[in-house]
């Protein structure tokens, strides 16, 4: 995921105006923490007006900051695509690899983590990518073929479309995990299927410590556990942390599973594997204290590898199968699990779960999967409510018994 990070204006001012002009420029950062050149310079010439496309008025400092925003949007969606933005085309709505493709991604929520995005949001950031390939092509850069800059409209706030609600199946997931084990290590396995069982996202399934996971002599009895998470989480983070900390969360982890991730993070024999190598080649440097590491490079896996791994095992269960469609997996199965939890302790069978009585168990249950997951808008959580009412073949606008 790339990161975006803001100048100190102070100290820039302390070395004279020709840096201080630069104050207000943010600058992009790869996952890996090296300089998106690429997207810096173009924020910087579009900044100081040297890329003008036909603009006469310098953008203010904040339409700036936003420009940084949404072209991080942009390059993230290129990257959970496996798409070089160098390629990328207009596309057509049959296209979901090309900018046609992000833009009905957006209006239907597939990307994104608050539901459908509204037509505004989704024309501003269509506006900065296509800006953005315009400068790429442009001479004397020339990083990419021309590109037609004409905008892409329409798109935002429609209906969600049917693929929202094809969820796998908990067997179809299963036997795709099955096969993506005979083809990986024992550690990108377990990584790829705390997505399933935690809905982590990938920056937080790579960043996760080992010293996080609970020896099960301190489980509490019951199917789930709970544990708190920070690495790699959105919110509050700082952009100069190496640790990417960000806003603390719990999540719920089925009680077999996460007796799983702790045997890995004592004594398998890859993990003592990847750090005897991280010492070899690393003497002087203390060893990563992330709970899945790379036995042939003893470093962590970068935020791209869930990626990967989502693309290695063939077929995908649904399309597009991605992280983030696992993370919808995670949500709408524990959903309905926890409104059966609900219905169960108020002494309520299946055939019970009405209308009206779904709708009262699934505020409660919606809040708590929003604590789960983080950051979770009203709308997306609606859309989880409404796959779990097909899926109890309950039809949510009926209005009596």
């Amino acid at each position: 995921m790339a990161s975006i990070l803001f100048p100190d204006s102070d100290r820039l001012a302390e070395h004279g105006p020709e840096f201080s002009v630069l104050s207000h420029i943010p600058i992009v950062l790869h996952p890996t923490g090296a300089v998106f050149t690429e997207a810096t310079d173009y924020l910087r010439d579009r900044a100081l007006m040297i890329w003008r496309n036909g603009r006469k008025k310098s953008p203010s400092a904040g339409s700036v900051r936003q420009f940084a925003y949404n072209l991080s949007n942009f390059l993230d969606w290129c990257e959970e695509m496996d798409l070089d933005w160098r390629a990328i085309d207009r596309g057509h709505d049959a296209d979901p690899r090309s900018l046609v493709g992000y833009a009905r991604m957006m209006a239907d929520g597939r990307w994104s983590d608050d539901g459908p995005i509204s037509r505004a949001t989704v024309e501003a950031r269509l506006s900065v990518a296509i800006d953005f390939l315009s400068y790429a092509a442009a001479a004397p850069r020339r990083w990419r073929e021309p590109f037609d800059d004409a905008p892409i409209l329409g798109y935002g706030h429609v209906a969600p479309s049917d693929r929202r609600y094809a969820i796998p199946s908990k067997v179809d997931v299963a036997a795709w995990l099955e096969r993506l084990r005979s083809d990986t290590y024992p550690a990108q396995h377990l990584m790829t299927q705390m997505i399933f069982e935690a809905g982590l996202r990938r920056e937080e399934a790579v960043a996760i410590r080992a010293s996080q996971i609970p020896s099960p002599d301190t489980f509490s009895p019951g199917l789930y556990q709970h544990i708190e998470i920070s690495y790699g989480t959105k919110g509050g983070r700082d952009p100069a942390d190496p640790d990417r900390k960000g806003k603390p969360r719990t999540v719920r982890v089925h009680t077999d599973f996460l007796a799983r991730l702790y045997l890995h993070s004592r004594n398998p024999k890859e993990r003592l594997a990847a750090l005897s190598v991280f010492r070899e080649r690393h003497p002087d440097e203390k060893p990563p204290e992330h709970l899945f590491l790379n036995p042939e490079t003893g470093f962590p896996y970068s935020v791209a590898q869930p990626n990967k791994l989502f693309k290695r095992a063939t077929p995908a269960p649904t399309s597009p199968w991605t992280p983030h469609m696992g993370r919808h997996f995670y949500a709408c199965w524990t959903l309905l699990e926890l409104l059966q939890e609900e219905a169960h302790l108020a002494g309520l069978r299946r055939g019970d779960l009405l209308p009206s009585t779904l709708k009262e168990f699934g505020h409660s249950s919606l809040l708590r999967l929003k604590q789960y997951l983080g950051h979770v808008s009203e709308e997306t959580t609606d859309i989880y409510l409404a796959w779990a009412s097909e899926h109890l073949r309950i039809n949510l606008r009926e209005d009596a018994r």
